[in-house]
């Protein structure tokens, strides 16, 4: 059987910064978020009336006496919120989520996004 541990996703507002590490952005972490420095984890900029923007961001520090978590971003990586979308296949209908989808041959190119497959 195969478990996937889903990317734990942290909303940010990136005009917040560490003042000793300006490249880094704190964000809440919650009580059952089991995350640690290393990880890869979802960064989410709310953006109302709009889709969020997310992307990859790293755990840089975990403080959980302030409970909050440290994050360097990978700005290049944000995009708008992924969206639903249905591909029918041979083996019936897939569901997975893309803003875009570039140049897709297989599914194996995908990756698990706050519980949903992206394919980019």
């Amino acid at each position: 059987m195969l478990t996937l541990r889903m990317p734990q996703r942290f909303v940010i507002d990136p005009n917040q910064r560490s003042r000793m590490h300006p490249e880094w952005v704190p964000a809440d972490i919650r009580a059952d978020q089991d995350v640690s420095v290393g990880d890869r984890v979802v960064a989410v900029q709310p953006e109302p009336g709009e889709p969020n923007y997310i992307g990859d961001a790293w755990v840089k520090r975990v403080d959980r006496s302030f409970g909050l978590v440290y994050l360097q971003p990978d700005w290049d990586s944000f995009h708008d919120e992924l969206q639903a979308e249905t591909l029918a296949g041979d083996s019936g209908s897939f569901t997975f989520t893309s803003s875009a989808v570039h140049g897709v041959s297989s599914l194996s190119s995908g990756s698990i996004v706050g519980g949903r497959l992206a394919v980019c």
